[in-house]
C-alpha cells in the first residue's frame, strides 16, 4: 500500500510539471506573439510616415491576418485605404471595424461611405439597413439612390420623399435622382437624356460618372449610337478608372472587339476591382487574341486563393491548353471547372473537350447551342473550326448516322454548305427516307455536284422517273464516260421506259470493254432473266467462250442455262447446270431458281443451301429454299428457315407471306392469321396470301366456337364478312354465335334472379 502511495505521489508531480511547462510555453507564445504584432504595427507606421505606402500596407493586412479581431490595425488600414481613394479596401474593413465595436457608429458611416464611392451600391443599401443612429438627408440620398442602383424603386421613393432640405433636392446627387422619380411614372428617354447631359456640368465627379454611364446605356439603347456609346464609357473610365476601366473592357468585351476589350482590361489597376468574372472575361479576351504569355501572366495569380478563384485557375489553364495546343492538358483542366463557366467560350472549349472524348451526344447539345443565337456568329465558325474535322472522322469510321445528326444541326440558319448537304441526302439514301423535295432542294443548291446528281439519279430510277433520272445520268456521263455503275443506271432508266434495245447495246459495250468484270456479269444475268432478253443473252456466249480466267469462264454452263430456260429448253437447261461446279452465290442462286421453277426440287435446294449469309440474295434464296422444302414434303425445316428470315426482316411482307403460309400449312391456323392479316389490307396482296388468310381465318373461328369464346370467335367473323361480304361459312357462325350469346345471358339473368 506504502508503495502504490508513493507511486501516485511522483505520477502527479511529473503531470503537475508537465503542466506547468505547458503553461510557460502558451504564455510564451502569446508574449511573443503580440510582442511580434506590435512590434509589425509600429513598423507598419513608421514606413507609411516615410511614404513606403505599399510597404506599409502589406506588413498592416499581415498584422490583421494573425489577428481578425484587432480593431487598431483594422481601423489605421481603413483610413490609409481611404485617404488613397481605395474604397473597394477600405469599406470591408470599416464594415468589420463596426461588427467588433458597435459603440463607434462611425465605423459604420464610413463603410456606408466607402462603399457608396466605390458605387458597390448592394453593399452601401446593406450598410445602411444596418442603420444605428438617424441618418442626415445627405446620407438618406445616398441611401436612396443605392435603392434605386439595385432596382428598389418604390424604396428609393420612400427615402427621397422624407428629405425636406430644398438645397439637397437640388444638389448633383438630388437632381440625379429626381431624373428618375418617381419610380412608376415612365418619362420620355430624350428628356432624360438631356436631363444627364446637363449634369454632366454639376462638378460632382461622382454624378459626371454615373451620369455618364446612363447616357451609354441610351446610346446604346435607345438612339442606336455605338460609337457615341464608347465616348461616353471611355469618359467615365478617365473619370473613375477604378469603376470605369471593368466598364469599358466589358463593353468591348460584349461588342466582341478584343482585342481592345484586352487592352482595356490590362490597364485595370491591382488595386482595383478584380471580380472572378472579370478575370475570366479577360482570360477570354487573351484566349481569343492569342496572347498566351499575357494570359500565363495572369492564370500564375489565380493560383491560390479560395475556391472560386482556384476554379478561375484550372479554366485559365484550359485556355492556355487551348493556345498550346495540348489537348490532354485541356481536358484534365476544364473538367477541374465542375461546369462553372458557361459563357460562349467556355462552351467553345466543351465542345473540343467532348471532342476528344468523342462523346457524340454532348457533341450534338454543344452544336445546337452555337447555332442558337445570331450573337453567337464568331464562336460559331470557331466550332465550325473542330466540327468539320469531328465530322470527316465520323465518315471515315462509317458512322453516318451521327454525321448526319450532326451536319443536320449545324447547317441550320447558315449558307447551303456541300458537306453538309451530301451527309444529309446519303443518309436520307441509306435509311430509305429521301424524298422528292429533299433531293430538289439540295440539287438547286448544287445543280453541278456529281454526288448529288447521283443520288437523285437513282431516286428518280426508284420512284419511275426515267426521263429525269435519264437527264441527270446523260450529265454524269459526260464527266465520266467510261463508268460502269453509270452504264448501269442507264440501262436501269432506259429499261423503265421499254426501250430495251437501246439498253441491250449499252450492256454489249459494257461487257466489251470489261469482260472479267464480275459485278457486270451477275447484272447481266439479272436484266437478261427479268426482262427475257434471249437475243442479247446468245449474244455474249461467244465471247465467254473466249474467256481464260476460271472464275469468268464459270458464267458460260449458266448463260447457256438461261437461254435454254427461256426457251422452254428444259433438259438442256438442266444439262448445262448440272456441270456448274462453283463458289460463286450469284451463279449458284441463279441456278436454284431455274431448277427450281423446272420442279428440279432436289437440286435446286442444294444450289439455294449453298449460298451465304453475307450475300446480297441470302434472305431471298432462304424464302424459295423455303418453298422448296414444303413441296419436297419437309415442311418443320421450311417452316424454322421462314420464321428465321420473318424475325430478321419483319417488315419485308414476302417473308411475312412465306412464313404466314407455312404456319397454316403445319396446322398453326390462330397463328397464320395473325401475319397474314397484316397483309390482306394491301391491294397487292397475291391470290395465295387471300386465299390462305381465308383458309386460316376459317379455322380459327371454327376453334374458337368450339372453344366457346363466342366473343372472339364474334370478331373474327366481323373480320372475314369485312373482306368477304358474302362468306356463307362466316354468315352461317354469325348467326350461331349470336343465338349462343342470347342464351348466354338468358342463363345469367335466370341464375341472377333465383339468387
Amino acid at each position: 500500500m506504502t508503495r502504490i502511495g508513493k507511486s501516485k505521489k511522483i505520477a502527479l508531480f511529473f503531470l503537475l510539471v508537465l503542466l506547468l511547462i505547458c503553461f510557460l510555453a502558451t504564455t510564451w507564445f502569446l508574449v511573443t506573439r503580440s510582442y511580434r504584432e506590435v512590434g509589425y504595427f509600429q513598423q507598419a507606421l513608421q514606413e507609411y510616415k516615410l511614404g513606403e505606402t505599399d510597404k506599409a500596407k502589406g506588413r498592416m493586412q499581415s498584422v490583421i491576418q494573425d489577428d481578425w479581431n484587432n480593431e487598431l490595425a483594422i481601423v489605421t488600414l481603413a483610413e490609409w485605404f481611404d485617404t488613397d481613394k481605395e474604397w473597394n479596401y477600405s469599406s470591408w474593413l470599416w464594415l468589420r471595424a463596426a461588427s467588433l465595436n458597435t459603440f463607434k457608429p462611425e465605423y459604420l458611416k464610413n463603410a456606408q461611405q466607402a462603399f457608396f464611392r466605390c458605387r458597390a451600391f448592394q453593399e452601401t443599401f446593406n450598410a445602411f439597413e444596418q442603420k444605428k443612429n438617424p441618418l442626415s438627408d445627405n446620407e438618406t440620398l445616398q441611401y436612396a439612390y443605392a435603392a434605386l442602383s439595385i432596382g428598389e424603386g418604390k424604396r428609393a421613393q420612400e427615402l427621397l420623399d422624407t428629405v425636406k432640405s430644398e438645397e439637397l433636392l437640388q444638389s448633383p446627387l438630388g437632381r440625379l435622382l429626381r431624373i428618375y422619380l418617381p419610380y412608376d411614372k415612365e418619362k420620355a428617354k430624350e428628356k432624360t437624356f438631356d436631363a444627364l447631359t446637363a449634369l454632366l456640368e454639376c462638378g460632382d465627379a461622382f454624378i459626371v460618372f454615373e451620369c455618364l454611364v446612363d447616357l451609354h446605356f441610351l446610346e446604346l439603347t435607345h438612339f442606336k449610337r455605338p460609337e457615341e456609346a464608347i465616348k461616353r464609357l471611355e469618359q467615365a473610365a478617365n473619370i473613375d478608372p477604378l469603376c470605369g476601366i471593368p466598364a469599358l473592357g466589358d463593353f468591348y468585351f460584349t461588342a466582341q472587339q478584343y482585342d481592345k476589350a484586352a487592352e482595356t482590361y490590362r490597364k485595370n489597376p491591382d488595386n482595383g476591382f478584380w471580380s472572378h468574372a472579370l478575370i475570366t472575361h479577360y482570360a477570354e479576351a487573351l484566349a481569343l487574341t492569342r496572347q498566351s504569355e499575357e494570359l500565363e501572366k495572369l492564370s500564375k495569380k489565380c493560383q491560390t486563393g479560395d475556391k472560386e478563384l482556384l476554379l478561375c485557375g484550372y479554366y485559365l489553364d484550359a485556355l492556355l491548353a487551348l493556345l498550346k495546343n495540348d489537348p490532354e492538358k485541356m481536358v484534365f483542366s476544364f473538367e477541374k471547372t465542375e461546369g462553372r463557366f458557361q459563357s460562349p467560350m467556355a462552351q467553345l472549349l466543351n465542345l473540343l473537350v467532348e471532342i476528344q472524348k468523342n462523346n457524340h451526344f454532348e457533341i450534338e447539345n454543344l452544336t445546337r447551342f452555337f447555332v442558337s443565337g445570331a450573337n453567337l456568329r464568331e464562336f460559331r465558325a470557331r466550332a465550325d473550326q473542330a466540327l468539320f474535322p469531328h465530322l470527316n472522322k465520323l465518315l471515315q469510321d462509317n458512322q453516318l448516322a451521327n454525321a448526319a445528326a450532326l451536319a443536320r444541326i449545324m447547317q441550320k440558319d447558315r449558307q447551303p454548305d456541300l458537306l453538309l448537304t451530301r451527309i444529309d441526302i446519303a443518309d436520307k439514301a441509306r435509311q430509305g427516307t429521301l424524298d422528292i423535295a429533299d433531293m430538289k432542294k439540295a440539287i438547286r443548291r448544287f445543280p453541278e455536284d456529281p454526288f448529288l446528281l447521283r443520288q437523285s439519279a437513282e431516286l428518280n430510277l426508284q420512284t419511275g422517273n426515267w426521263i429525269k433520272a435519264m437527264q441527270e445520268i446523260e450529265t454524269l456521263q459526260k464527266a465520266t464516260p467510261d463508268n460502269a455503275d453509270l452504264g448501269m443506271l442507264s440501262i436501269i432508266a432506259l429499261s423503265g421506259q421499254q426501250k430495251f434495245n437501246e439498253a441491250d447495246l449499252i450492256f454489249a459495250a459494257l461487257l466489251q470493254k470489261k469482260p472479267d468484270n464480275l459485278n457486270l456479269l451477275n447484272n447481266f444475268l439479272n436484266y437478261c432473266n427479268s426482262h427475257k432478253r434471249l437475243d442479247c443473252l446468245q449474244k455474249q456466249i461467244p465471247p465467254l467462250e473466249k474467256a481464260t480466267r476460271p472464275e469468268v469462264r464459270d458464267y458460260l454452263p449458266v448463260l447457256k442455262a438461261m437461254a435454254a430456260f427461256l426457251q422452254k429448253n428444259f433438259s438442256e437447261t438442266e444439262k448445262q447446270l448440272s456441270s456448274l461446279n462453283t463458289g460463286n452465290p450469284e451463279l449458284q442462286y441463279h441456278a436454284g431458281y431455274m431448277l427450281g421453277a423446272m420442279d428440279r426440287i432436289q437440286p435446286a435446294i442444294e444450289f439455294y443451301r449453298k449460298i451465304p449469309k453475307d450475300h446480297p440474295k441470302y434472305k431471298l434464296s432462304r424464302l424459295n429454299l423455303s418453298e422448296l422444302l414444303t413441296l419436297s414434303g419437309e415442311k418443320a425445316e421450311a417452316l424454322a428457315i421462314a420464321k428465321n428470315i420473318w424475325e430478321a426482316a419483319p417488315d419485308w411482307l414476302a417473308a411475312r407471306e412465306c412464313y404466314g403460309l407455312r404456319l397454316l400449312e403445319l396446322g398453326h391456323s390462330e397463328n397464320a392469321a395473325e401475319i397474314l392479316d397484316t397483309l390482306i389490307v394491301n391491294r397487292n396482296a397475291t391470290a395465295r396470301v387471300q386465299d390462305g388468310w381465308h383458309k386460316a381465318m376459317q379455322q380459327t373461328l371454327e376453334k374458337q366456337f368450339a372453344a366457346n369464346q363466342l366473343e372472339n370467335a364474334q370478331k373474327t367473323t366481323r373480320r372475314i364478312l369485312l373482306y368477304r361480304e358474302k362468306d356463307p361459312m362466316a354468315s352461317s357462325y354469325s348467326t350461331r354465335i349470336q343465338n349462343a350469346l342470347l342464351e348466354q345471358e338468358k342463363a345469367a339473368r335466370e341464375k341472377a334472379q333465383q339468387n
